[in-house]
């Protein structure tokens, strides 16, 4: 599974590119085609890592770029046996590496996951500097491009150099992606969504943002980069007219043998009112249960996320959240009626739902948590590590 051809014409290999430079500096690390009908990011990054070898002198740390699911991509399809980005989660990964992935009856993701996990694996702790990893992704639905992060002081701090639209809340709902997982063990990490499949205007987003984020991490200065002002131009440009920053409010997940078919002609952020025909299935109509903006419809034959809803965020919120985060106001949570410390699990709360009424949710995502599970009248939260502080930084 070290390479197979893609029908774009690229070579992919798992490790496309690996750069280090004169000075000490961070890791990046970019990931691209975790899903198989995604192959725009690797043609751009094949592209550009000769170039990278050229300013090797003035690179600061490391780059890298690897490879995702090479069986799929060589098929042209999003996943062969199942999605390689919902099956991340930590107990997923700690059971992948007691297996045997490469028995007859494992997944073909689960070889590519145990391929992938080994290629990061030595790229992941370094004592230079902090590591970023970069999803690289296209959508099949017309869209400008957007970042989906976990939402941390440090993601945050990173994003804002992207002038892109950015979702907030997503990887809480979606199990199992290489962006949960990553902020799980301390990376700075976030998908860059860059437009429709196989698009030009897809393959110049991915362009300019593997530009960005070289400068953004500290890789290289703006005045070392000739592409860079370039590349904020295209993002700027891209991102025109819509609003920064958004959050999740609604997913229709597919169910098992639901009959799914998305109303034709919706676009990434184009606003939808209560009540709006959305798509269809064996039972009818699927309307919006409230005033929105869509994101990601599902026009593609594989995968279950038939699409969300996302609602407009004033940035404000996010002063107040992180003055909030810095004075550790988090702490004082389990004090409030309704809320407590989980029984069994020191990092996690508990809310009542029939006690602490309101937005609960909101809150607790203003002081950093995020929820964990839902069981009947009780949500369990747990607090974002990594928030402020890298696990280089001790």
């Amino acid at each position: 599974m070290a390479s197979e051809s893609l029908a774009t014409g690229v070579s992919a290999r798992r490790i496309l590119g690996d750069v280090t430079g004169s000075h000490e500096g961070p890791t990046v690390i970019f990931l691209a085609g975790v899903h198989g009908n995604e192959p725009a990011a690797l043609e751009i990054l094949e592209e550009i890592f000769p170039e990278l070898e050229n300013r090797r002198p003035q690179l600061r740390g490391r780059v890298v770029a690897i490879c995702g699911n090479l069986g799929a991509l060589s098929m042209g399809v999003r996943f062969i046996d199942e999605d390689l980005n919902r099956m991340w989660t930590p107990e997923r990964v700690e059971a992948m590496l007691s297996t045997d992935h490469d028995a007859a009856d494992a997944s073909h993701e689960q070889q590519e996951q145990r391929a992938i996990f080994d290629a990061l694996r030595p790229y992941l702790h370094t004592e230079s500097g902090p590591v970023y990893l970069i999803d690289l992704h296209t959508t099949s639905a017309v869209s400008p491009p957007f970042i989906v992060m976990g939402d941390t002081l440090r993601n945050r701090k990173f994003a804002q150099h992207f002038h892109t639209p950015i979702i907030l809340g997503l990887e809480e709902r979606l199990s199992g992606t290489l962006l949960h997982y990553g902020g799980h063990i301390g990376l700075i990490c976030m998908a860059f969504e860059a437009g429709q499949h196989q698009s030009a205007v897809a393959r110049s987003n991915h362009r300019a943002a593997v530009w960005t984020t070289l400068v953004a991490a500290g890789s290289f200065s703006e005045d070392q980069v000739r592409e860079f002002e370039p590349a904020q131009a295209i993002l700027r440009k891209a991102g025109e007219g819509i609003p920064q920053l958004f959050e999740f409010t609604y997913h229709h997940l597919i169910a098992k043998n639901e009959t799914f078919a998305m109303e034709p002609g919706f676009i990434n952020f184009e606003a939808v009112n209560k009540g709006a025909l959305l798509a269809r299935n064996q039972d009818g109509p699927i309307r919006s249960p409230f005033d929105g903006y869509m994101f990601m419809p599902l026009y593609q034959s594989k995968g279950n996320d038939g699409f969300f809803l996302i609602r407009r965020v004033r940035p404000f919120w996010l002063r107040i959240s992180e003055w909030l985060r810095r004075l550790s106001i988090g702490t004082l949570l389990p004090y409030l009626p309704g809320i407590s410390r989980h029984p069994q699990y020191a990092t996690l709360l508990r809310v009542n739902r029939r006690i602490a009424r309101g937005p609960v949710l909101e809150i607790c995502h203003l002081l950093g948590y995020r929820q964990y599970k839902v069981e009947g009248n009780f949500l369990t939260i747990i607090k974002r590590p990594f928030d402020t502080r890298g696990p280089e930084q001790g």
